[in-house]
C-alpha cells in the first residue's frame, strides 16, 4: 500500500512522533494538515514570501515554531501591516541565535528609535548620524567565553560586548532603518603593525605580513546635495573612540580601503571600481578565471547576489527585463554589458574630508545645540584629531611577503588637512 504523505515526506505516523519537523513553503493542503502535528514537536518554517504566515500559525496549538527569515526587509514589511498573535513564535536570522518574536519586535523598535531623529536629513547626513550612533555605542570588548555575544546584533544591544561583526551588524541595521541599501562583508586585512603603539611604528622597516578577517559594511550611497553616487566601504570599528569624533573610516572606496589594508588581488568589490568599459571587461575576465567559473551565467549569478543587497531595484529591473528571453547566452552577454554601463554611471569617487566635515557640521548644528562660536571650535577640534589619526592609519608601508617579494604602499593627501580658504569656507556655511 502506497504511503500517504500529509506534509512533505511526513506520514501521519511521522507527524505524531517527530520531535523536529521542517515546513518549506507549505501548500494549502499541507497547511490544512498541520493539525496532525504532535503539539510537542518543534517546527521550523521557511518561506519565500510571508503572505500565508498568519494562516499557517493559526493551525498550530502550542508548538514551538521557529521562522527562518531569509528576507528580513520583506518580513518587516509584513509585520507592519499584519499583527502576529502566535505566542510561541521564534525568529531565526542567519548568523544570529533564535529569539522570541516579542523580543524581535522590541529590538527592532529600539533600532528604529535610535535613528528616528535623522529621518529629515539628506542621505549622507543620515549615514553619518547612524555612523555616530554605531561607533559611539560602546567600547570594543570581546567576550572570551561566548563569541556570539559580541557579534549577534540583538545580544549586542543589551550586553557589554561588541567586536567588528557587532559594529558592522549594528551599522547595517541602522542604515536599513533609514532606507540606505547596504550589506555586511568580510575582508582580509593587514594586522602586521597591530602590536605596535599607534604612531610609533617604523614603516620603513620591513616586517612579516600578518592577516585577519574583518567585518565591514558595503553601502550604495546617493546624495545629490553632496555630489555622492557610489558604492563605499565603512568600518565603524576603526573609529570607535568614545571621547573623540573620528571619521577616518566613515566612507572609503574599495581602492582606498585596499590600499589601507592588504591588497589580495581582485575580488568582487573591485568590479565596481572601473573608469571605462574596457577596464570593466578586463576585470570581469580576470574574476571569471580567478574563481574558476566554467560559464558566464554562474559568474552573473554571483555578481547579482552581491548587487541585490546594495542595489535591489537595479537587480529587480534587469532580471525582469531578461526573464523571458529565449536566447540565454545572448541574454547573459547583454546583462554583463548592462551591469558595466550601470556601474560606470555611478561616480564611485572618493569622498573628500571637506565634504565629510560639511555634513558633520550640519549634524553638530542640528542636534548638539551649539552656538556659532562653539560650533566652529568643535569642528576645529574634530578636524585636528582626524588629521592626526589619518597620518597614523594611512602611512607609507613597506611590506615583505613570504616569497621574498616587497611592496611599497604610499598614500594620498591627508583628507583632513585643510588650507586656510577651505577652513574659511567650512566656517562660513550656515
Amino acid at each position: 500500500m502506497e504511503k500517504e504523505y500529509l506534509i512533505n515526506k511526513y506520514t501521519l505516523k511521522d507527524l505524531n512522533k517527530s520531535l523536529y519537523l521542517s515546513l518549506d513553503n507549505p501548500s494549502d493542503r499541507e497547511i490544512s494538515n498541520i493539525k496532525f502535528i504532535n503539539p510537542n514537536t518543534v517546527v521550523t518554517i521557511t518561506l519565500d514570501n510571508y503572505y500565508k504566515l498568519n494562516n499557517i500559525l493559526k493551525e498550530f496549538k502550542e508548538n514551538k515554531v521557529i521562522l527562518k527569515v531569509k528576507d528580513k526587509k520583506a518580513f518587516d514589511e509584513y509585520t507592519k501591516i499584519n499583527k502576529i498573535d502566535y505566542n510561541n513564535l521564534y525568529i531565526k536570522i542567519e548568523f544570529y541565535d533564535e529569539i522570541p518574536y516579542k523580543d524581535y519586535i522590541k529590538y527592532e523598535k529600539l533600532l528604529n528609535d535610535m535613528v528616528m531623529e535623522a529621518r529629515s536629513l539628506s542621505p549622507f547626513e543620515k549615514y553619518i548620524y547612524a555612523y555616530n550612533v554605531t561607533k559611539l555605542f560602546k567600547q570594543y570588548k570581546k567576550d572570551e567565553f561566548d563569541t556570539i555575544a559580541s557579534r549577534d546584533l540583538y545580544k549586542v544591544l543589551e550586553n557589554e560586548y561588541i567586536v567588528c561583526s557587532g559594529f558592522a551588524n549594528l551599522f547595517s541595521a541602522l542604515l536599513s532603518k533609514l532606507n540606505i541599501d547596504n550589506t555586511v562583508i568580510i575582508k582580509r586585512i593587514d594586522t602586521s603593525y597591530d602590536n605596535i603603539k599607534p604612531g610609533k611604528a617604523n614603516f620603513k622597516k620591513q616586517v612579516p605580513i600578518n592577516y585577519t578577517l574583518h567585518a565591514l559594511v558595503y553601502i550604495n550611497l546617493v546624495d545629490e546635495k553632496y555630489n555622492i553616487n557610489g558604492y563605499y566601504i565603512s568600518s565603524p570599528t576603526d573609529d570607535n573612540v568614545l571621547d573623540k569624533d573620528f571619521y577616518n573610516f566613515l566612507i572609503l572606496t574599495d581602492k582606498e580601503y585596499s590600499n589601507l589594508s592588504e591588497y589580495i588581488g581582485l575580488d568582487y568589490l573591485e568590479i565596481f571600481d572601473v573608469n571605462n568599459i574596457e577596464e570593466y571587461y578586463k576585470k570581469t575576465n580576470y574574476l571569471i578565471k580567478k574563481y574558476g567559473f566554467t560559464r558566464y551565467g554562474n559568474y552573473i549569478l554571483e555578481l547579482l547576489n552581491l548587487l541585490k543587497e546594495i542595489d535591489p531595484l537595479f537587480v529587480t529591473n534587469i532580471l525582469k527585463k531578461y526573464e523571458k528571453n529565449d536566447n540565454m547566452e545572448q541574454s547573459i552577454i547583454n546583462m554583463i554589458e548592462e551591469i558595466g554601463n550601470y556601474i560606470l554611471k555611478k561616480t564611485n569617487k572618493p569622498v573628500d574630508g571637506l565634504t565629510i566635515m560639511k555634513a558633520v557640521k550640519t549634524i553638530y548644528k542640528k542636534f548638539y545645540g551649539y552656538n556659532e562660536e562653539t560650533l566652529n571650535k568643535e569642528l576645529e577640534t574634530t578636524i585636528k584629531y582626524n588629521k592626526k589619526l589619518h597620518k597614523i592609519f594611512f602611512p607609507t608601508r613597506y611590506k615583505l611577503y613570504k616569497d621574498g617579494t616587497k611592496e611599497i604602499y604610499s598614500y594620498y593627501k591627508n583628507k583632513f588637512s585643510f588650507d586656510e580658504n577651505e577652513m574659511k569656507l567650512l566656517k562660513s556655511l550656515k
